[in-house]
C-alpha cells in the first residue's frame, strides 16, 4: 500500500514489470492470497494454531567453493563449521530463527547443510567410502541451501500476513546489523582456501538499498562537475547559480506535477536515471541562451528588449526543437503497460518539459539581471530607450501593460497440512499439486515460453473438465516470486512496444533482423533503445535550426555562421552530458553503469555525427537560397491546380487573389472566357 501522505514513495527493492491484465499474473496472486477470501468461512488462526515464527520468511544461502579438488576434506568441512558457528553464535538470532519442535521444546531450527551429515543429525555415522563412493573431484562448489531460515509471525504479531512488510523490514534489519559483517568478511576473505558466496532477498535487498544510496553520491559528482564546467564557460558565478538551480527546481517541480496532477505515487531505480539525463540537458539549454546572448552583443539594437526579443527567438526555438525530440522519445515509453517503464518515461518526458519551461521563462530574467549589473561588455542604446526592470510600481506596471496589448486585455507447503481439515470434516478449502519440470525458463525466449504456457493450459483446461463441478475453478501457474509464465509474457509487451516506439524513425526491416537473433531484451535494453532516437539527434537540430537562421547567401557561409553561433553550444553541452554519464559509469550496481555507458557512447557518436558529418554535408550541397526548399513545391503545387503559366503575373487590383497574362501579351494567344481580353483577371 502506497502512503498517501507521501509525495511519492521510494521503492528500490523491487521494479514492477507486471502486466496487470495478463492471466498468468493474475493467477499467481490468486494462490498467493488464497486465505484472504472473505467469501470462505475459516477458522481463526493465530499464533497458537500456526505455531509463532513456524513458518519461513526468508532464507540465508552460503555457497563455498574451490578451484581444485572436492570440498569434502576435514579442513574444509571444519572451516564451513567455524563460519556457521559464528552466525550460530549470535544471540539475536534466537528472536529471529524459524523454530521447530513440539510446545514447551521449540528452539531454533538446524541448517540444512552438508554439516549435517557429520554432525549426527540424521541418526548415524557417513562413511568415508560412502561419501568418497558418491563425489568426486568435479564436485567444487556446495551450496548450504538453506544456511539459516527465518520464521514468521515473529513475537507480538498473529499471522504471518499481518504487517508482514513491517516484520521483513525487522528481519533485514538482524541481518544487516549483525550477519553482515560477517558474511563480508567471509566474502573478502574466503573460508578457510574456499572462495565464499552468500544470497539471501532480505540482506541482499539491503545491500542493493546502500548501493543505490552510494551510487547516487555520483550525481552530486556530476552536478559539481557540471557546475564547474559551466562556470568556465560562462566566467559568471551569477549565471551559473541560477542556472544549475533551474534545474533543481525542474526536478522538485516536476516531481510535484507527476505526484498531484498525473496521480503516480511510484518512484523507483528507474528515476534515478533521469537525474543524471536532465543535468547534462538542462546545461545544453543553459549553453544556448548564453551563448545566443553573447551573440547578441556584435549586432546593433534600438533597445535592451529588441536585443532579448532577438535571443530569445533564436534560443527559444532551438532549446524547443531539441526538448520536443527529447520529450518524445521519453513520453513514448509512457505508453508500456509495465509500472516500471511506464513511470519513468511520464517523469522524464515531464521533467524535460518542466525544464524547458524554467529556462525560457525563468533564465532569461536572469539574463537580464546579469546584464544590468555584472556585464562588463554592455551594449550602449538610444537613450529614449525605455528602462527594462521589474514591474515593482504603478507607473512600470501601466507602462507594461499599454506596450503589451496582444497579451494584457486592457478594458501516488505450509508443513501443518493437515491443519486445514481441522474443524471442516472431510471438506477441503484449497489443495495444490507442485510439478518440478526440467525447463530452464532463464535461457528460454517468449517465443518458446509462451507455447510451453498455452500448453499447459490446455492440458490443465482438460483435466479439470472431467473433474467434478466442484473443481472447475482450478488453474495452473508459477506463484514463485519470480513467476516465470507471466515473465513470458512481460518479455512479450517489451519487445512489441519496442518495435511500436521506435519504427518512426528507424526501418522496421533493421528490427526483423534484430528480432531474428531471439534474444531476450532486458527492460534497460528496451529504455536505451527508444530513448536513443531523441537524444541523438538533438545536435543535427540545433545545427540544422542555426544553419536555417543564417542570413548568409551561399552554404559555405551559412556553414560558417552555423559553427560559430551554434557549434560551441553544442561542444559545451555535449561535455556536461559526457561528464555526467562518465559518473555513472563509475556505479557499482550494474543497472547504472551500463546507462552511463549507453549515455556516453549516444552522445559521443552524435556530436561526432554532428560536427563532422552533418556540418561537411551542409557545406557540400546544403540548402541556398530556393535550393532544397519546399516553398517552391508548395507554390509549384498551387500554381498548377490554379491553371496558372510561368508567363502570368499577379493582379494588383485583385489583392493576390488573381493573375493575368500580362501586358505584352497577345490577347489572340489566349482562348475561352479570356480571349476578351489579355488584361482581365482571372478571379478563383
Amino acid at each position: 500500500m502506497w502512503d498517501s501522505k507521501k509525495i511519492v514513495n521510494f521503492k528500490f527493492d523491487v521494479v514492477p514489470l507486471d502486466l496487470q491484465d495478463d492471466p498468468t499474473f493474475l493467477r499467481s496472486l490468486a494462490w498467493k492470497y488464497r486465505d484472504e477470501d472473505g467469501t470462505v468461512v475459516g477458522k481463526d488462526t493465530d499464533v497458537t494454531t500456526i505455531g509463532e515464527r513456524s513458518q519461513v520468511a526468508d532464507s540465508l544461502v552460503l555457497m563455498y567453493l574451490t578451484g581444485d579438488s572436492t570440498v569434502f576434506t576435514k579442513e574444509r568441512l571444519l572451516a564451513m563449521k567455524q563460519l556457521e558457528d559464528r552466525l550460530l553464535g549470535v544471540e539475536e538470532y534466537k528472536k529471529f530463527c524459524r523454530l521447530t519442535g513440539g510446545s514447551g521444546t521449540r528452539e531454533c531450527a538446524k541448517p540444512i547443510s552438508i554439516l549435517r551429515f557429520f554432525d549426527g543429525t540424521y541418526g548415524h555415522r557417513v562413511e568415508r567410502h560412502h561419501l568418497q563412493q558418491h563425489t568426486s573431484d568435479t564436485v567444487r562448489g556446495i551450496p548450504s541451501a538453506p544456511a539459516r531460515s527465518f520464521g514468521l509471525p515473529l513475537d507480538g504479531y498473529n499471522l504471518k500476513e499481518d504487517n508482514k512488510t513491517e516484520q521483513l523490514l525487522k528481519i533485514r534489519r538482524f541481518q544487516a546489523d549483525f550477519f553482515s559483517a560477517i558474511l563480508n568478511e567471509a566474502l573478502d576473505s574466503g573460508v578457510g582456501d574456499m572462495d565464499f558466496l552468500y544470497f539471501g532477498t532480505q540482506i541482499v535487498t539491503y545491500n542493493l538499498l546502500q548501493q543505490v544510496i552510494w551510487d547516487l553520491l555520483l550525481a552530486v559528482g556530476s552536478l559539481l562537475f557540471i557546475f564547474l564546467f559551466v562556470l568556465f564557460m560562462t566566467k559568471s558565478l551569477f549565471l551559473t547559480s541560477f542556472g544549475i538551480f533551474s534545474i533543481i527546481s525542474s526536478f522538485v517541480i516536476a516531481t510535484l506535477v507527476y505526484s498531484f496532477i498525473f496521480q503516480y505515487k511510484y518512484f523507483g531505480i528507474f528515476h534515478v536515471l533521469s537525474i543524471f539525463i536532465i543535468l547534462g540537458i538542462g546545461a545544453d539549454n543553459i549553453f544556448v541562451f548564453v551563448d545566443n546572448w553573447r551573440a547578441t552583443a556584435h549586432l546593433e539594437y534600438t533597445s535592451l528588449e529588441a536585443r532579448l526579443s532577438a535571443c530569445y527567438k533564436r534560443a527559444a526555438i532551438a532549446t524547443f526543437c531539441t526538448s520536443l525530440t527529447t520529450m518524445v522519445a521519453f513520453f513514448s515509453n509512457a505508453l508500456s503497460p509495465l509500472l516500471a517503464v511506464q513511470s519513468f518515461g511520464l517523469f522524464s518526458g515531464i521533467l524535460v518539459f518542466v525544464n524547458y519551461m524554467s529556462v525560457i521563462i525563468f533564465f532569461p530574467a536572469v539574463l537580464i539581471m546579469y546584464h544590468y549589473y555584472w556585464d562588463t561588455n554592455k551594449t550602449q542604446y538610444p537613450a529614449n530607450t525605455p528602462e527594462l526592470t521589474l514591474p515593482t510600481s504603478e507607473s512600470k506596471v501601466e507602462h507594461l501593460i499599454l506596450n503589451n496589448s496582444a497579451v494584457y486585455n486592457v478594458t501516488s507447503v505450509n508443513p501443518l497440512l493437515y491443519r486445514q481439515f481441522e474443524d471442516w470434516g472431510t471438506r477441503l478449502v484449497y489443495a495444490a499439486i507442485v510439478v518440478n519440470t526440467t525447463l530452464k525458463v532463464g535461457t528460454l525466449g517468449y517465443s518458446t515460453g509462451i507455447p510451453i504456457v498455452e500448453a499447459w493450459d490446455d492440458f490443465f483446461k482438460n483435466q479439470v473438465s472431467v473433474m467434478p463441478s466442484s473443481l472447475a475453478g482450478g488453474f495452473q501457474c508459477t506463484p514463485e516470486s519470480s513467476n516465470p509464465w507471466h515473465g513470458f509474457y512481460v518479455q512479450k509487451v517489451m519487445l512489441t512496444t519496442l518495435i511500436r516506439l521506435t519504427s518512426l524513425s528507424l526501418s522496421f526491416q533493421h528490427y526483423r533482423q534484430y528480432i531474428s537473433m531471439h534474444q531476450m531484451l532486458s527492460v534497460l535494453e528496451s529504455l536505451n533503445l527508444s530513448l536513443v532516437v531523441g537524444l541523438s539527434v538533438d545536435y543535427v537540430v540545433h545545427l540544422a535550426e542555426g544553419y536555417h537562421s543564417s542570413t548568409a547567401a551561399n552554404r559555405l557561409d551559412r556553414t560558417r555562421d552555423m559553427l560559430d553561433h551554434v557549434g560551441i553550444s553544442i561542444l559545451s553541452g555535449a561535455i556536461t552530458t559526457l561528464g555526467a554519464a562518465v559518473f555513472m559509469c563509475g556505479a557499482v550496481i550494474l543497472f547504472f553503469m551500463q546507462f552511463g555507458i549507453f549515455m556516453f557512447a549516444t552522445i559521443g557518436f552524435s556530436l561526432f555525427f554532428a560536427l563532422l558529418g552533418f556540418s561537411v554535408i551542409m557545406a557540400l550541397v546544403g540548402p541556398q537560397k530556393q535550393t532544397g526548399s519546399l516553398v517552391p513545391v508548395f507554390w509549384w503545387v498551387r500554381f498548377k491546380l490554379r491553371g496558372r503559366k510561368s508567363h502570368h503575373v499577379t493582379c494588383k487590383q485583385c489583392e493576390g487573389k488573381g493573375f493575368h497574362g500580362g501586358l505584352g501579351e497577345d490577347s489572340s494567344q489566349t482562348s475561352g472566357a479570356v480571349a476578351a481580353g489579355s488584361n482581365v483577371p482571372k478571379q478563383l
